[in-house]
């Protein structure tokens, strides 16, 4: 599989990577395409490119599928505050899922936004970032403050 997905130009296994993660494909800057696009390539040239691809699926549905101390209940015992941004056009993780996690965090924020898909910190990074540094301003616990 890893072998044949090279058959398939670089340009459209991209775009449709990217089609699939971005809420709005039109706001992808055209040199951040090029740029993905060429990386692409590149790693397409590399000899153990098809071998990682492979190792990489097969330890996410592992992972997924693994039985004895989920990350469900990895994710039940975090004390610390959690952020979960989740944006409402994510073709990736269901909105079920943020439903989840918020459920499961002991302390958790969870931000939803309207207008973006999975790569919201790309799609939104100014309001991802001020939500993180939100987030390390409440956890900051007597350190010196950050910089604004």
């Amino acid at each position: 599989m890893a072998s044949r997905l090279t058959l398939v130009p670089a340009e459209q296994r991209i775009t449709a990577s990217m089609a699939v993660v971005w809420a709005n494909m039109d706001a992808v800057h055209p040199l951040r395409l090029r740029e993905a696009i060429e990386e692409q390539r590149r790693r397409d040239d590399l000899p153990y490119a098809g071998k990682a691809m492979v190792g990489s699926a097969r330890g996410i549905v592992a992972e997924y599928f693994r039985r004895k101390h989920t990350l469900w209940e990895q994710a039940s015992k975090v004390m610390a505050r959690t952020l979960i941004i989740h944006g409402r056009h994510d073709r990736l993780v269901r909105p079920a899922m943020a439903r989840k996690a918020y459920r499961t965090f002991r302390q958790v924020r969870l931000v939803l936004l309207p207008t973006a898909g999975h790569v919201a910190m790309m799609e939104m990074p100014q309001v991802v970032a001020a939500e993180a540094r939100r987030l390390i301003g409440e956890t900051r616990l007597g350190n010196a403050p950050l910089p604004s």
